[in-house]
């Protein structure tokens, strides 16, 4: 996990995505349930970073902790906005059904050849569950007929670097930056 946290953090600090947390700021592993007493720019910041290390329930209730707190706020606004456009509304990625969540990309898949996003998810649920080989095959389609996609890439990188092939999720974060 820490890789893929390091992998993740340099590419958002290098593209100066739509976080505002620092790259010190990001280089840590957040805890698993959300803590208390946040400000509303903490829980924003943290949120950002839960769903950086893909754990987007928690990305969601700090994002809602945001709005909540600060809802015209500055950290409140950029908190609303990530939580409609970087996290699904209902998905079975969110609420843990692998499965479900396999056979449904797959569908999207079979219905969209040309759009990236249902392979590169299918490879990130695949990467979970250690699935390594078909998250590089799946994910390689897309990079295919695109190859300048961002995520494609990271997702590649994080399945050669579950699979243990360090030199080649190097490889591949390279070519995202």
């Amino acid at each position: 996990m820490n890789e893929l946290i390091a992998l993740s953090v340099i590419v958002v600090a290098l593209l100066g995505l739509t976080s505002c947390a620092s790259l010190t700021e990001a280089l840590y592993e957040p805890p698993k349930i959300v803590p208390e007493g946040k400000t509303p720019d903490e829980y924003y910041k943290m949120g950002v970073n839960y769903k950086l290390v893909g754990w987007p329930q928690q990305a969601r209730e700090a994002l809602s902790r945001a709005v909540k707190a600060a809802p015209n706020g500055k950290a409140g606004k950029n908190a609303s906005v990530y939580l409609t456009a970087y996290l699904p509304l209902k998905s079975q990625m969110v609420s843990g059904k692998d499965s479900e969540a396999i056979v449904a990309f797959n569908e999207c898949i079979a219905k969209y050849p040309d759009f990236e996003w249902p392979y590169g998810n299918l490879a990130s649920i695949y990467t979970k569950v250690g699935r390594f080989k078909e998250a590089q095959d799946t994910v390689q389609k897309s990079l295919n007929f695109n190859p300048n996609y961002l995520n494609g890439w990271l997702h590649l990188a994080r399945a050669f670097s579950g699979d243990g092939d360090k030199v080649a999720a190097m490889r591949c974060v390279k070519r995202a930056l």
